[in-house]
């Protein structure tokens, strides 16, 4: 075997150890913070991820039609981890969380995703069960204030979750244009693109129209079959089903632009909530969020530098956080101090 052949084959087994989200513990534990952190690791080895959607994909086809395909893997994932915030400690150095358990730099999980895929002419289905667990023993039931002295670890059989669960059917498709719609669950950011937002949950419905067409040939009915193409999604979704919070998500989308290779996303998110939550507070400050997103993409030709690679950048900014003052609490000799900070209501 080639070292070029041990390289790749080394790459693919470390990020096939790595990729995944992280167990979700808790807030009361705190160790893992999967719901911070848990779509940049999702992206950072897309390249494995596109092999294995890939590969289901080739499955599902040589299975023809109305056809069941499973498919799944197992991980052990290992970080290590340091985070620092305005001089404190967030993981290691005696780091702790709200309930004053310690919070290391080390990362030990076990995970299992199994996935279903059925697919006929003009319908899809979809589900994907993950156990993420944390390693480590099962911590006894009395608290540290009870027994500190007892049996104690970081270990749970418990955290089952249903990652995806989602149908689709084709209205219409006529080789040129395409109209979908899913209902279901996934992850915000499997159904709309985002590298700044959408790391929630949405289970709702989404309508999607493709057209192969140009930006420039909208209205030209011989423009079908170009390399360039433009999308529009748009999906509701629950919030709270306690108090009937529903929010709504808008996309639209311009690929390889006049075949330059250039992308354009426009993306639009409503979180608002009128009336009082769950909690009995009126329009409630944590849902003020009208987000609008621009990203432009270049996608560099796989001739230039041997495979397909692509730079991007995005923007966004929050319309209705523009007059709101945010509460900062920073780190002062070891004690945290409240203080008012100015409004943050962009990003890029």
């Amino acid at each position: 075997m080639s070292w070029k052949k041990c390289l790749i084959l080394a790459a693919i087994v470390f990020a096939f150890v790595q990729e995944g989200g992280f167990a979700d513990s808790g807030e009361v534990r705190g160790q893992d913070q999967s719901r911070y952190l848990e779509e940049l690791n999702e992206r950072d080895f897309d390249a494995l991820k596109d092999y294995l959607r890939n590969k289901r994909i080739q499955n599902v086809e040589e299975a023809g039609e109305d056809k069941l395909v499973i498919s799944g893997d197992v991980r052990a994932e290992w970080r290590f981890l340091r985070e620092r915030e305005n001089g404190h400690n967030l993981r290691g150095g005696g780091a702790e969380n709200r309930a004053g358990l310690p919070i290391s730099t080390n990362d030990f999980d076990i995970e299992m995703n199994l996935r279903f895929d059925y697919v006929t002419k003009r319908t899809w289905a979809v589900a994907q069960v993950q156990y993420d667990n944390s390693a480590g023993v099962d911590d006894e039931e009395k608290s540290c204030l009870v027994d500190p002295q007892g049996y104690h670890g970081s270990g749970d059989c418990e955290d089952l979750c249903l990652k995806k669960a989602f149908f689709g059917y084709n209205v219409f498709d006529d080789g040129c244009s395409r109209f979908d719609i899913e209902l279901g669950r996934r992850n915000l950011y499997n159904a709309f693109d985002s590298r700044i937002q959408f790391l929630s949950r949405f289970d709702g419905i989404l309508f999607t129209f493709t057209f192969n067409k140009d930006i420039a040939d909208l209205f030209c009915l011989n423009s079908c079959g170009t390399t360039s193409s433009w999308y529009w999604m748009i999906g509701g979704f629950v919030v709270d089903e306690r108090v009937n919070h529903l929010a709504w998500a808008t996309e639209l989308g311009f690929l390889n632009v006049l075949d330059s290779g250039i992308d354009f996303k426009y993306s639009f998110i409503d979180w608002e909530k009128h009336g009082e939550n769950r909690c009995h507070a009126q329009n409630p400050r944590g849902f003020k969020f009208l987000n609008s997103q621009f990203t432009l993409i270049y996608n560099f030709e796989p001739e230039i530098i041997c495979k397909k690679a692509k730079i991007f950048g995005a923007y966004l900014i929050n319309h209705a956080g523009s007059s709101m003052k945010y509460i900062d609490r920073v780190s002062k000799k070891g004690h945290f101090i409240t203080k008012t900070a100015h409004a943050q209501n962009t990003g890029w």
